[in-house]
Parts: structure tokens; C-alpha cells; sequence
């Protein structure tokens, strides 16, 4: 555009000679401004199609926080007061004591039953008839009793093949189950008695017993945060 107007002859009726200089510059600052117009309307121009463009596809991102689920544990296990019986010198009329401490380690409520496995060791069975087992629940903190006038009472014989001594492990809640809510314990206290007429036969002679907790949750709540 601006070639043109350089190159342009007086003969195509431009002004004489000695006024070329001035036209020449009148034509190229025409020129220049309309360069520089063009130039400047150019962006303007680009903007208001991308604009356009662009109104149809408006969006928004919003990011949220990580859903997470997590499964609860259930997790019922001894507690720091849990002492068993463990004697090697046990004579005619003494008694062993031990503590059993239950403690909900997770994160449900549960019930839960407790047994006696079968006895175990040698000669056991000729053992246990002449023990007597007594039991008494109490809440942690409290100390045992000394005599378990209000708990359970079982000789020998009734715990040679293993049995229930609270609860049972049916599904279900059951007659005789422990309650522990979230981080509750609570305490059986035990008391093994040797018979005065124990016979010589059962000297030297060991009996083990297992006590197994069979734990479970409680009924759950309709919504998992206890809303309802």
C-alpha cells in the first residue's frame, strides 16, 4: 500500500512537481493512519470473535475434598489387668486367683460371650474334678472380691469339656451377652479352688483351660454417622 502511493506519476492527475513533496506526505500519513487503524482494529476485532466464540462453552471446575470410606474394625482384646492363673505348687485347699480385663479396641459397639475351652494336658481329666471354678463380672477399676459369693460357681467337671460361662456366640443377642461401647472394658475376676480331698493320683498333674471371647456388633443405626 504504501509502494503504491510512492511510485504514484503525475500523469494519473496528481498536483505539479515541486508539490509532489508535500502530497507525497499528505497520501503517506493517510496511509499510515489508516495502516496504523487497521492494525489497531485488528486486536479488537480478535477479541470480540473470541469472546463470541468462547460464551458459548463457559465451564467452572470446583474441586472438592477426597471421598474416603473406611470399614469399621471390630476388636475386642485384653486388657492391661488381665492376669492369668498360673500356678505349679497348687495344694489341697489353696486357691489361685486371675483377672481377665475385655477391652473394645475398635471402632463398633459389640456384645459378646465368653467360654471355657475344653481342658487340656496331661492327665488333665483326672485333675479337674476336684477343682472348683469361680467367676464374677465387675466394671474396670473396681478390684476383685475376695470370695465370689455373687458370680458363678462351677466345679471341674462341668468345665473338663468346655462351656459357656457367659452369653453365647450365636448371632444375635443372647441371654447372658456383655455390652462394651467404643473403648469400654470391663473385668472377670477368677477363683480355682483345689479340693482339700484331692487323692495323691493328681499330683504333678497340669490342667489348661482357654478362655475365648466371641465378639459381634451391636445392631447397626440406620445411617453410619448415627443420624437419622
Amino acid at each position: 500500500m504504501i509502494t503504491d502511493v510512492v511510485t504514484a506519476s503525475p500523469a494519473s492527475g496528481a498536483p505539479p512537481r515541486d508539490d509532489e513533496t508535500s502530497w507525497t506526505r499528505r497520501v503517506r500519513r493517510l496511509a499510515l493512519v489508516a495502516l496504523i487503524v487497521l492494525v489497531m482494529a485488528g486486536p479488537a476485532v480478535f477479541v470480540a470473535l473470541r469472546a463470541q466464540d468462547g460464551s458459548a462453552n463457559f465451564a467452572d471446575d470446583e474441586r472438592l475434598g477426597r471421598n474416603r470410606l473406611t470399614a469399621a474394625r471390630l476388636d475386642i482384646e485384653p486388657g492391661d489387668r488381665t492376669v492369668p492363673i498360673v500356678t505349679r505348687n497348687l495344694a489341697p485347699g489353696d486357691t489361685a486367683t486371675g483377672t481377665i480385663e475385655f477391652t473394645n479396641a475398635g471402632t463398633l459397639d459389640l456384645r459378646y460371650s465368653v467360654r471355657v475351652g475344653a481342658a487340656s494336658g496331661a492327665d488333665a481329666r483326672a485333675l479337674a474334678p476336684w477343682m472348683t471354678w469361680q467367676f464374677i463380672w465387675i466394671d474396670a477399676g473396681q478390684p476383685c472380691p475376695r470370695a465370689a459369693s455373687n458370680g458363678l460357681t462351677l466345679d471341674g467337671a462341668q468345665l473338663v469339656d468346655g462351656r459357656f460361662i457367659s452369653g453365647d456366640s450365636r448371632t444375635g443377642g443372647d441371654a447372658g451377652d456383655r455390652i462394651l461401647r467404643i473403648g469400654e472394658s470391663d473385668v472377670l475376676c477368677m477363683q480355682a479352688t483345689l479340693a482339700l480331698d484331692a487323692p495323691n493320683s493328681v499330683q504333678g498333674v497340669t490342667l489348661r483351660h482357654a478362655f475365648i471371647a466371641d465378639a459381634e456388633q451391636l445392631d447397626p443405626s440406620p445411617n453410619a454417622d448415627g443420624e437419622s
